[in-house]
């Protein structure tokens, strides 16, 4: 669909619990959002626009990378004061880089869960994990003067240091 990124908006601010992915379940609510004057597909760059036609949302955009097998924010908005704050996810074909399709991220922390197998607070401007969410909320006053950036880890055959020299 054209229109995925829109539907994936409605998608959070009607949540519905049976079959959530049915576009019928949102097409009543397309007169809410306006999106006048935006081509579809949506382009990310446009994310400002949107949020500037609709001042209750926020929108933060990330993507998976194929190379280093990572989830990277490709736009995380600075509007923290509005009441609707939605994270999509953009996925792109690999072989057909220009066949794109957004997806609504319920729980944002539950993208990076794999890094550590248990339940955290992530931090949507540079997407470090936090223990709790006094913690992130923290962290983010600050980490939001900064362009958005990812943190990355070393791999399981390089995560471990070793001194050869034991003298030094």
């Amino acid at each position: 669909y054209k229109l995925c990124f829109i539907y994936s908006i409605l998608a959070a601010l009607h949540p519905i619990e049976r079959n959530p992915q049915r576009v019928s379940h949102y097409t009543q609510y397309l007169h809410e959002l306006n999106y006048k004057g935006l081509e579809f597909p949506f382009n990310p760059r446009h994310t400002p626009k949107f949020e500037k036609m609709n001042p209750t949302i926020a929108v933060s955009i990330y993507h998976y990378e194929n190379e280093s097998k990572l989830f990277m924010p490709l736009y995380v908005s600075e509007l923290r004061d509005r009441p609707h704050h939605v994270t999509l996810l953009l996925l792109e074909h690999e072989k057909e880089p220009e066949r794109k399709h957004y997806i609504l991220v319920r729980n944002p922390s539950s993208l990076h869960y794999s890094r550590t197998n248990h339940p955290c607070f992530t931090c949507n401007y540079c997407l470090h994990r936090f223990w709790r969410e006094d913690l992130k909320n923290a962290h983010m006053d600050i980490c939001r003067m900064h362009i958005a950036q990812n943190i990355t880890y070393p791999s399981k055959d390089d995560c471990i240091l070793k001194f050869k020299s034991i003298i030094k």
